[in-house]
């Protein structure tokens, strides 16, 4: 009886917390954007509507560009940091 009891009460904890795991999932731990590739061509200055840097966990760092059409662009040359830190000057936020 012991053993039933033991077993009942291990599954009702089991189903508790496997009920609470879709809850969970919506806390993301896993960083923002990163980039996996990396273009070097460049763009009109124009053309640019958005730059943010890559999150601090991703395994590779570079700046994504946002563009007026909504594409985003990644790029990791000096080019882009000098066109990050004069926007970021220019603008005086992100």
């Amino acid at each position: 009886m012991k053993t039933f009891c033991l077993t009942l009460g291990l599954l009702m904890l089991m189903l508790c917390c496997c009920n609470a795991i879709p809850s969970a999932m919506q806390f993301s731990t896993a960083p923002g954007n990163c980039c996996f590739k990396f273009s070097s061509k460049k763009i009109p200055l124009q053309r640019v509507k958005h730059i943010t840097k890559t999150h601090r966990s991703c395994l590779k760092k570079g700046f994504i560009f946002t563009t007026v059409l909504q594409n985003q662009i990644c790029y990791s040359s000096n080019w882009a940091l000098k066109t990050y830190n004069d926007k970021i000057e220019g603008s005086g936020s992100q």
